[in-house]
């Protein structure tokens, strides 16, 4: 045995911890995918997966419809459905009629917009709706149940939208959806005011914008007609820059002012008009009786009557302290003293009724006194504001004709005939779009307040009846629903795994060659050495030995040695196949060698219960010679050669130049065929750096358990590097038995 080149590593590397990329495939080796993965879902495979999973779909499908339809039934109970109307007038609040597609748009829209959480809350806080019992008893859930229990209909009529609200009480159903339809009235019209507002806004910026260019324009033409000289161009160029600064900040300042007035002339008018309606100002009921209180505290002849209801309560609870408790209630002495507490009651609460009306007037003249002080305070400050915006504006001016006459004054005079006709057509366009502005402004504001748009036309009186339909119509489409679901999902996820289910699927899904089948073993026979005489064996090793006759077959006309036994992943039960095709191979009298080549996860030295070292991983380092790491089994023939105590080192010499085709060599020397289990193909490129030195591959695919996906996949892998695959070996089909044969056990046969 030669040792390892510490620098055959340079002459070729792999990556070996995790899956490799199929080499490039040439045109000529690029085809379409295999019947077996590119076949879509067709009523015969989808008929095949239901054949497979009828009990299941049948189960499931009864069972889940069944629960799902009981549960509809009983969580939905017949209900009320009150009804209510509402009409979209076709024209905008601007008096301009849309077209049939906008309009049929807006109503699409508004039928989502009432039943959005804005308009349901809004509804809900609402004190006659919140104090509502079915509304009440659903505590933080209220908008849940809400958005749950309305309806919309909004293909009864072209300007009709029906808002239904399905409830357990007839009288409170109909007072929600009353209210509901209020509230998507008041909503609206306040939604389209607040838009047609900004949009006054928007425009009154332009207007006032556009209306400052064009005064700028005007005072650049006066000054260039008055420009009578040029000043130097660099004094002229610093002067303009300071004036054009100062002008900027007092602009600012202007801008600020305006601001401020705008909002104090809105709060002097919102004063002004509560100002003009005293009755309106709304005065707490916890001020009036605060000052009820105190009125009557200072009031002598009221406090003596309090003082006295005190003490006659006093003597009454004393008195009763004595009694027996049949006596408490009807003893004359109580009954006298209650009558008194009675009158005196009575008599404190008629005072503060006649304190009432005194303090609910002072409070308002109150309140009106202090609105009145308040609206004076702010025109004070507005008149203040419109001083110093008639100052700035005169700065401006002033500044805004001394930067236009030192920018006119910057031009040479024999250009000053053009430059103004150029500014004189400036000006003109720019009064044209200064009066469309003011136009569009002047309708715009013509328009409010507005006229609502979405109104009530019908409201909801309370029903008479309840209705059932809505529980049979949903418990008879959720049981159909979950049976469907739960047919198609079983249908669909049995044929996305394109699970190998026959050995067809193999040979005709994959155009793989079938080599052989092997019969489903149980666990204790899995996991037993292949040389245990156990009539259970019998039919593994019928198949194996029909295997093992075609691939002495193959032998005759081309040399089939070294032989690898892989699988896609793992769990495919590729080192059962390898150990049995390597007992078979011993019984008919060839020197066999398992090689346990899957360095990462071995297993088969547990089969024969041998040591797991020293094996492959010595031989592939150069520190043991193959007759020092080869173990005998109790086969007669059969040799195993583990794989030891596997390390980086171990892993990179698969892929160094020589070394395992050295060992290959040097064994085969002393054995007729080498049977070397590996890795799995698709995780690791340990099989394929294995497979380059194999004269054979053969895949085993465990029925019911193998996708093909992963087979194709790891037949592509071999293939684009030229790795001969003989065919698959499907393990778990079923197999027909002729006569009946008693194997040795493993000390017979090794006689």
């Amino acid at each position: 045995m030669m040792p390892l080149d510490p620098n055959a590593m340079k002459n070729k590397t792999v990556s070996t911890g995790g899956p490799v990329a199929p080499a490039a495939v040439s045109t000529e080796q690029a085809t379409a995918p295999p019947p077996g993965l590119s076949a879509p879902p067709g009523a015969n495979a989808i008929w095949q997966a239901i054949r497979r999973r009828w009990l299941t779909i049948l189960v499931l499908g009864l069972g889940l419809g069944s629960l799902g339809a009981a549960a509809a039934w009983y969580i939905m109970p017949a209900k009320y459905t009150a009804t209510a109307t509402l009409r979209l007038d076709p024209r905008s609040p601007r008096n301009v009629s849309e077209s049939t597609e906008d309009y049929a748009n807006l109503r699409s829209y508004l039928a989502m917009w009432v039943k959005s959480e804005p308009v349901l809350d809004a509804t809900l806080k609402k004190q006659n709706v919140g104090e509502l019992s079915e509304i009440s008893a659903q505590g933080a859930n209220r908008l849940a149940w809400m958005r749950s229990a309305v309806v919309v209909d909004d293909k009864t009529g072209f300007q009709v939208l029906r808002l239904s609200v399905n409830g357990d009480r007839p009288e409170e159903a109909a007072k929600v959806v009353n209210e509901w339809a209020a509230t998507c009235d008041a909503l609206y019209t306040a939604s389209e005011e607040a838009k047609l507002k900004e949009r006054i806004k928007q425009v009154q910026k332009n207007y006032q914008d556009g209306a400052k260019q064009l005064r700028d324009k005007k005072n650049q033409l006066q000054a260039r007609r008055d420009l009578l000289g040029l000043k130097d161009p660099v004094t002229l160029a610093k002067e303009l820059d300071s004036t054009q600064d100062l002008l900027k900040a007092l602009q600012v300042q202007r801008t600020l002012f305006e601001l401020d007035e705008t909002k104090s002339e809105t709060e002097l008018n919102k004063l002004n008009e509560r100002i003009k309606t005293p009755a309106k100002l709304v005065i707490s009921d916890a001020a009036v009786e605060e000052a009820i209180n105190k009125e009557m505290k200072d009031d002598v002849l009221t406090r003596a009557q309090l003082e006295g209801l005190v003490k006659l309560q006093a003597d009454m609870t004393s008195l009763q302290r004595y009694l027996i408790p049949a006596d408490r209630e009807n003893n004359p002495g109580v009954v006298s003293l209650r009558n008194q507490i009675a009158g005196l009651q009575n008599l404190v609460t008629q005072q503060r009724e006649l304190h009432r009306p005194l303090m609910e007037k002072q409070l308002r003249a109150k309140a009106l006194d202090d609105l009145v002080a308040e609206a004076t305070k702010t025109s004070d400050h507005i008149d203040g504001n419109k001083s110093q915006l008639m100052t700035l504006d005169r700065k401006i001016s002033q500044l805004e004709t001394q930067v236009a006459n030192l920018r006119a004054g910057g031009l040479a005079a024999g250009n000053s005939s053009g430059d103004v006709d150029g500014t004189q057509a400036e000006v003109n366009a720019l009064d044209a779009e200064v009066k469309k502005s003011g136009e569009e402004l002047a309708s715009l504001e013509s328009s409010l307040p507005v006229t609502p748009r979405l109104t009530v036309t019908e409201t909801a009186a309370p029903p008479m009846s309840a209705s059932s339909d809505k529980r049979i119509k949903a418990a008879g489409g959720v049981f159909l629903g979950l049976f469907g679901l739960v047919f198609l999902g079983v249908a669909a996820t049995e044929f996305r795994t394109r699970r190998v289910y026959k050995s067809e699927d193999v040979s005709q899904g994959l155009g793989l060659p079938l080599v052989g089948t092997v019969p489903a073993l149980s666990a204790k026979v899995r996991a037993a050495a292949p040389v245990a005489g156990d009539d259970q064996m019998g039919p593994m090793i019928e198949s194996v030995d029909g295997i093992r006759t075609r691939l002495l077959h193959a032998g005759r006309s081309e040399t089939v040695r070294v032989i690898m036994v892989g699988s896609a992943v793992s769990g495919e039960g590729k080192t059962t196949l390898a150990s049995h095709l390597a007992a078979s191979l011993a019984r008919g009298g060839r020197r066999t060698l398992l090689v346990d080549g899957d360095l990462r996860n071995p297993a088969a030295h547990k089969l024969f219960g041998m040591a797991a070292g020293p094996g492959f991983s010595e031989l592939l380092r150069g520190e043991l010679e193959p007759g020092q790491v080869v173990q005998n089994t109790p086969l007669e023939n059969l040799s195993l050669l583990a794989a030891g105590a596997c390390d980086r080192q171990a892993l990179q010499a698969l892929a160094q130049e020589g070394i395992l085709r050295n060992v290959f060599d040097e064994l085969k020397e002393q054995y007729d065929f080498l049977i070397v289990d590996v890795s799995p193909i698709l995780p690791v490129a340990d099989a394929l750096l294995i497979g380059e030195h194999a004269d054979a591959v053969l895949l085993s695919v465990l029925r019911n358990v193998s996708r093909l996906p992963a087979v194709h996949a790891a037949q592509q892998r071999l293939a684009s590097l030229g790795i001969r695959v003989l065919g698959a070996v499907v393990i778990g089909e079923g197999m027909e038995v002729y006569g009946q044969v008693r194997y040795p056990s493993a000390a017979q046969a090794s006689k």
